[in-house]
């Protein structure tokens, strides 16, 4: 058994910017999704290639048959995310196994009670392919390539693709359209954390309502402006560490997020969002919904005036979960056989 693991993602600035060409900043963190590898017997399965999933039922999708012939993988909705990488692999020539093997799908680390919004699609899709390519060495630029096209395949064309360049890369990156992915540090006075609001949402949704409502509307276009100069001033107070000015950045975010969800009726900063938000304030820390909002996570960010006792405290009170998460350096790898 080989098992390959990609990291989920929080998004820590520039949602929504990042759509219109401006900059931001994703966080890989240290919940994994997995692929479970078993090579099988040549000689009873051939070169059958099957995977299991609890979506899928009791019955796995086949891959390839037995003589090695491509097998067809239905799109029904709880296929969805496997058929967009098959068709892409196929599509790209990627260099797939020959080998027969079993394949088993694991996001559990990153769904937890509810759907987290921690990028678990993205990070299924990153160890999905490294597993299926893993005779042959990809390299972190042409599995980050191939896993851009197939999860944005699976999308239907929503999306920065931010969730998938921190599964496949890990780390903190700077992630702007049209240039290539950066590195930041993690400054040594900053500390994050990540509130689970318990209330899920979709997120192409959102980004689809927030694209209508801004298209041929003069204001919207304003507004989004405004968000990717927020992102770019704290992207920029990140990459030299200026801990003061990001956290600044992070509230003048939110506060235009509760304006855009005011402007358009899309509930980016709703109920759950903004009451985790004042939760951190009254901590000592700086908050703002990550990635689509209206529900899924929230993070946080304070200095050594940062209270993590009394956020904990706000958020179980509320009814909220702190999640036991911190950034992670390692992006998609190979855990090795047993």
């Amino acid at each position: 058994m080989t098992i390959f693991s990609a990291p989920g993602k929080a998004m820590w600035l520039g949602e929504y910017a990042v759509l219109s060409g401006g900059v931001a900043v994703c966080a890989a963190v240290d919940r994994f999704a997995r692929v479970h590898r078993a090579d099988v017997d040549a000689d009873t399965f051939g070169q059958r290639l099957a995977v299991h999933s609890s979506f899928f039922g009791e019955a796995p999708a086949i891959i390839r048959d037995q003589d090695g012939r491509d097998v067809d993988v239905s799109s029904a909705p709880s296929h969805a995310l496997l058929h967009a990488v098959v068709a892409t692999l196929r599509q790209e020539g990627a260099p797939v196994t020959r080998n027969g093997a079993e394949l088993t799908l694991d996001t559990s680390e990153l769904s937890g009670a509810g759907k987290y919004g921690l990028g678990s699609s993205a990070a299924l899709t990153v160890a999905l392919i490294a597993a299926l390519c893993s005779d042959s060495e990809l390299g972190e630029e042409r599995l980050t390539t191939l896993s851009l096209r197939a999860h944005h395949r699976f999308q239907g064309g929503v999306g920065s693709g931010s969730d998938v360049h921190a599964a496949a890369r890990g780390g903190l990156l700077r992630i702007q359209r049209g240039l290539p992915v950066q590195r930041l540090a993690m400054p040594a006075a900053l500390r994050s954390a990540l509130i689970y609001t318990g209330v899920s949402a979709d997120t192409r949704e959102f980004v689809r309502a927030i694209q209508s409502w801004a298209r041929d509307n003069a204001a919207a276009t304003s507004r989004l402006e405004g968000l990717a100069c927020i992102s770019q001033q704290g992207t920029d107070a990140l990459a030299v560490g200026d801990v003061p000015a990001w956290l600044a950045a992070v509230r003048g975010f939110h506060r235009a997020e509760v304006e855009i969800t005011e402007a358009s009726g899309v509930p980016i900063a709703n109920a759950a969002v903004c009451g985790a938000v004042d939760i951190a304030e009254r901590a000592g820390f700086a908050a703002k919904a990550s990635g689509a909002g209206g529900g899924d996570i929230v993070v946080a960010f304070c200095d050594a005036s940062g209270d993590m006792e009394s956020l904990e405290t706000g958020c179980l009170t509320a009814g909220y979960t702190l999640l036991d998460m911190q950034p992670v350096h390692r992006g998609a790898h190979r855990c090795g056989a047993h």
